[in-house]
């Protein structure tokens, strides 16, 4: 493991500790035992203090203080493993999210046929979890306002244009192969996505890899990409200046920013 940063799998394992072994209080205490007030996390389950503490965390890059603290209260010989550092040869940015063969073939498929004829990318592809359907909303409100959308121009695909009996994989495969930009909106609930990471990113990765789209990455909740594939695109905002510590009408600053880029992008 890095020092910074935990891989997903590390994450996941992380989490699960802290929410099986932890009170929501005793959470709260190892916050402060970090130097950080509890109250920046705000949230009344464990559950949630529980991610929240540790994207939070990772973004102050103190994870091996966290672990430490942590298997002092509550030791754990398999969560004191990921304090050990990670063979010299491992760099998980090195370590491309491999993409099934019948998504691999659909995609190169796709993207053959969209080659043929330039003007099928004009569309937005927008990744995201559903945990953040209220910043996903937002975004779309404010894409709405572009006359390009308006007029029809200007194509948004999104999981909520799918409907019931549709082939959710071909559907997905056919956007991206027509996308031009794509915007991924950023937390830890899209990190761990289990559905994210196998399904969506590994075409789309491969498609910004062949300079085919755009990527916009927007911060919606404290996280860090350190050692992820995402950790060498640049963001629309800072991870420090992440949505959920906005007001509204900053949060819409960065929505406009957006909408900008795309209308600049997809001309």
């Amino acid at each position: 493991m890095s020092s910074n940063m935990l891989v997903l799998q590390d994450r996941s394992k992380l989490y699960m500790y802290l929410t099986s072994r932890f009170s929501l209080a005793e959470l709260k205490n190892l916050a402060m035992d970090l130097g950080i007030d509890a109250n920046l996390l705000p949230h009344n389950n464990r559950a949630d203090f529980a991610r929240e503490l540790i994207a939070y965390i990772e973004s102050r890059e103190q994870i091996t203080g966290l672990i430490s603290t942590a298997v002092d209260y509550r030791p754990d010989a398999e969560i004191a493993q990921l304090l050990q550092p990670p063979p010299a040869s491992f760099d998980f940015r090195e370590q491309p999210i491999p993409m099934p063969a019948f998504v691999s073939s659909e995609v190169e498929a796709a993207q053959s046929q969209a080659t043929t004829n330039p003007l099928q990318r004009n569309q937005v592809f927008i990744s995201y979890n559903h945990r953040d359907k209220k910043a996903f909303e937002r975004l779309q409100t404010i894409l709405k306002l572009r006359p390009s959308i308006k007029e029809g121009t200007l194509v948004i695909w999104d999981d909520t244009v799918i409907k019931p009996g549709d082939n959710w994989r071909e559907q997905m495969v056919q956007a991206l192969a027509a996308s031009k930009v794509v915007v991924l909106l950023i937390s830890a609930d899209f990190l761990a996505s289990d559905f994210i990471n196998p399904n969506e990113l590994p075409p789309l990765l491969k498609a910004a890899e062949k300079k085919e789209v755009v990527m916009l990455l927007v911060y919606v909740e404290p996280c860090s990409l350190q050692g992820t594939p995402l950790a060498n695109f640049q963001s629309v905002n800072k991870p420090s200046d992440y949505l959920s510590r906005l007001d509204k009408y900053q949060q819409d600053e960065v929505w406009v920013k957006v909408a900008e880029f795309i209308a600049e992008l997809v001309a």
